[in-house]
């Protein structure tokens, strides 16, 4: 029994390959194009454009954790350096208010430094 060339529902199994195969395009599917000038070997603007976008954000991220990891140690540097200007400045006034001379003011401070200093070096670790 023969197949019917054409029937309702398409052509038959052997005119269904055989126009197939005779597609206008090669097999690569870019006619103009030959093997070097496929499409993911030729340049693109937008794969440039996207590459220097990662390398910038790349960049901007590193230099956003350098950032906070310097934020963090001038914090534990920055914020006791504050404390003891602001105590020395507070302690300064509290003499120049109760009447302290600028000498009485310079021997108040290099009682204090004094003191300080007895009690750093009167420390002990292992003790």
């Amino acid at each position: 029994m023969a197949y019917p060339a054409a029937g309702p529902a398409g052509p038959g199994p052997q005119e269904a390959s055989a126009a197939y195969g005779a597609s206008t395009q090669p097999a690569s599917g870019y006619p103009e194009r030959g093997p070097s000038q496929q499409p993911w070997n030729q340049y693109s603007l937008a794969q440039e454009t996207y590459r220097e976008e990662r390398a910038y954000d790349r960049q901007r991220a590193r230099r956003r954790k350098r950032h906070g990891a310097l934020r963090i140690v001038g914090m534990f540097i920055l914020v006791p350096l504050m404390l003891v200007a602001a105590f020395l400045v507070s302690y300064i006034l509290t003499c120049i208010i109760n009447g302290a001379s600028p000498d009485d003011v310079a021997g108040l401070l290099a009682n204090l430094w004094e003191r300080v200093r007895g009690w750093s070096l009167g420390i002990t670790v292992f003790g």
